[in-house]
Order: structure tokens, then C-alpha cells, then sequence
């Protein structure tokens, strides 16, 4: 969808507002990281036994739909990072909110992330004030997909689930096989209980063609390009299949626990889950200078980046693996939380990796049958 393409579709503006989101408390840290001993999510995520080769997410690209990036912050001093704005953008504004150098942190932050070799690409799809509509949501989703596929190597798609006052003012429109058939105007999300990621609305009409909100379908096409999409939960103490894009069925999901490992009470959570992170207290990079810490932010957006990092060391030496292939890996690796669910970990054990499957062998050629050689008559 191009931006001229998500306006028009548009009638209700889905505006991604900083003010709307609840209020944190101010606790910056501008002089560096201040805590004593090991960060909590690293010695979480990283109890492998000795010997077990060290995984740091060389190969793969992570492709980070959020604030953007303070590339000049000293957690990425040594990463590969890359700031990309959407057209119309001040590129000098790097990050508006924040939350993007957060998350790039805890992949790529050489003191706080866990996959340091991964390539990452900030894509800003909030403007110069912190603020973004559907549409730019779904641009930045498409350059994320057509950098994909310029670029070598396994990619995963990482964004956040959209906030409850949001949800409903996503546009909907009615598909047949992945192309838009009907606008949104003859298609409206009923919000069914439970809600569904398909459901045929009688708007649509005939049978076969699904109502489905663009966002999921960006989405989906992104995960039909052979991106591993990665997504947080959402922060809503409710059912995280009531929410887009965490009710897809072919992405990751990561809700958040705190350090008891018991499930932070405002991390959504159900069967659309599939494995829990550290969210709360989370040490990680801000956007205030490039000294700037934050560990008092309480977000499933920090589990998602964590479980991004863990898919970027799963691909390093397993690129070929499917989406469900890892989601299988983290699943079967994955530890009980307090609260019983299971939690993100590194899986260490290769008993958790699926076998490669091999490349089908040449046929064997068909004998040629030699051609007789010609007899020569003698001469009369």
C-alpha cells in the first residue's frame, strides 16, 4: 500500500500519540548504566551450559518498525544499525519517543542486547512530533518487506501490538487469495468473542472472501516474503487475540514477566502467545544522549525485542528454518514462569533444532546408448 494509497483508505486516522499511552514515571539514567551485577534479562536468557558455542545473530537483519533509532548511542558503537525514515520525515529527527532505541538495544546494545552481530534497520514510522497513522504503520511494513528482499540472509520483522484505544479505528477491507477485493467501506470488524484473525462478514458477500484489517494483511504478506514477524503481546491485561497484529497466526508473540518470572499483571496473554520474556525493569538504551539508560519501563515491546534477539541466534546457524519451525524451537526450548507459562530462553540443546532438509539430489542421468559405429565398405 503505498502512503497516497493508506490515505484514501483512511476515513477514521488511527493516531499512535505518545500522551495516549499511560504515563511513565521519569527515571532517565544519563550517565550510563548504574546497576550492580548482571542485568536480569541477560542472566534470564543466557544459562547455557559451558562449552555450548556463544550465538551473537551474525546473518541475520532485523527490521524494527517503531520510533527509529539514536544511532549515536554507545550501546551501538560496534552494530551494524541503519536509520530509515518514510518519506516526508526529518531525517535528522532520530527518534522521537524512544521506544526504538529501546528495543534496537536489547537486540544489537553491546552492554545490554543478546544477538551483537545482527544487522539492524530502524524504520521510523512516527513523525518529527511522535505521532503516526495506519497507513504509515503499513508503509513501514512494506519498505521493511522490499529491503528483505534485497538483502542475503534470514529477516525478522519486529513491531509492537497496537493499544487498545487504537484497535478499533484499524480500516478493514474484504480479500480473495491476498488482493483486496471491497474497500473498507462495505467491510466492518463486528469484534466477535473470541475474536478471530478471519471471519467472513455478510458485507463481503461471497463466499471465500474474508473481511481483514490491513494492518494483519501487511503482515501476512511480509511473513508470505519470508520474514520471521515478531510482535509484542500488548499491554492491556486482556486477551492478546483481541489485538492486531499479535492475533496473526504465522508471527512470534512475546508477552512480559518480571523478575519473580511471574507474568506482569498488564502483559495480554492467552492462546495467541506463544512464549513470555522479561518486560518489567528492563535495562536498555533511551533517546536522551548517548549515555542515556531506561530500566523502569514496563512493556511488552521489551519482551518482543528480547525474542527477537533469540530468533536472530536460532537463524545464525539454522537460516533455513520456517516461522513455525521456530516458533516449534522456542516453544520446546522454553522454561516455566512462576505463573506457569512458558518462558523465553536460549535453546541451548541441539536436540531442539529441527534437521535441514536435503537439497533433492540431481536425477540420475539416463544411460546414452552409444551409436554403432558406422562400417566402412570397401572400395569396388
Amino acid at each position: 500500500m503505498t502512503r497516497s494509497t493508506a490515505s484514501l483508505a483512511a476515513v477514521l486516522t488511527l493516531a499512535f500519540i505518545a500522551a495516549a499511552a499511560p504515563k511513565e514515571p521519569d527515571a532517565i539514567i544519563t550517565n550510563g548504566i548504574t546497576n550492580s551485577g548482571p542485568l536480569w534479562h541477560i542472566d534470564y536468557l543466557t544459562q547455557c551450559p559451558a562449552g555450548f558455542p556463544p550465538l551473537t545473530g551474525a546473518g541475520t537483519t532485523v527490521f524494527l518498525v517503531d520510533s527509529g533509532c539514536l544511532t549515536t548511542h554507545k550501546e551501538f558503537e560496534n552494530a551494524d544499525i541503519t536509520n530509515v525514515v518514510l518519506p516526508g520525515y526529518n531525517p535528522a529527527v532520530k527518534d522521537p519517543l524512544g521506544s526504538g532505541t529501546h528495543m534496537a538495544s536489547l537486540v544489537v546494545g553491546q552492554n545490554v542486547g543478546l544477538a551483537k552481530d545482527t544487522k539492524i534497520v530502524c524504520i521510523r514510522v512516527y513523525d518529527d512530533n511522535g505521532k503516526s497513522t495506519e497507513g504509515e504503520l503499513i508503509d513501514g511494513i512494506n519498505l521493511a518487506r522490499d529491503l528483505h528482499k534485497a538483502s542475503a540472509g534470514p529477516s525478522v520483522l519486529l513491531m509492537t501490538s497496537i493499544p487498545t484505544e487504537q484497535r478499533e479505528q484499524l480500516q478493514y477491507g474484504c480479500y480473495e487469495d491476498g488482493v483486496l477485493k471491497i474497500p473498507h467501506l462495505l467491510c466492518v470488524d463486528p469484534q466477535p468473542e473470541p475474536h478471530p484473525t478471519d471471519f467472513v462478514y455478510p458485507y463481503c458477500n461471497e463466499p471465500g472472501i474474508i473481511c481483514r484489517n490491513y494492518l494483519d494483511r501487511a503482515m501476512e504478506n511480509a511473513a508470505k516474503d519470508g520474514m520471521i514477524a515478531v510482535t509484542s503481546a500488548g499491554n492491556n491485561g486482556l486477551d492478546a487475540c483481541d489485538f492486531s497484529p499479535s492475533r496473526i497466526e504465522f508471527g512470534i508473540k512475546f508477552g512480559a514477566i518480571e523478575e519473580s518470572t511471574a507474568m506482569w499483571t498488564e502483559s495480554n496473554s492467552g492462546a495467541c502467545v506463544d512464549a513470555y520474556a522479561p518486560g518489567v525493569n528492563v535495562t536498555g538504551a533511551w533517546n536522551s544522549g548517548a549515555n542515556s539508560y531506561r530500566s523502569d519501563r514496563a512493556k511488552t515491546s521489551s519482551a518482543a525485542a528480547l525474542g527477537a534477539a533469540i530468533v536472530a541466534r536460532i537463524l545464525e546457524e539454522n537460516s533455513f528454518l520456517t516461522v513455525d519451525q521456530v516458533r516449534d524451537v522456542i516453544v520446546n526450548a522454553s522454561k516455566p514462569t512462576a505463573s506457569g507459562l512458558p518462558g523465553l530462553n536460549t535453546p541451548c540443546d541441539p536436540v531442539f533444532y529441527p534437521e535441514p532438509t536435503p537439497e533433492p539430489a540431481d536425477p540420475t542421468p539416463t544411460p546414452v546408448e552409444p551409436t554403432p559405429a558406422r562400417s566402412s565398405s570397401p572400395r569396388r
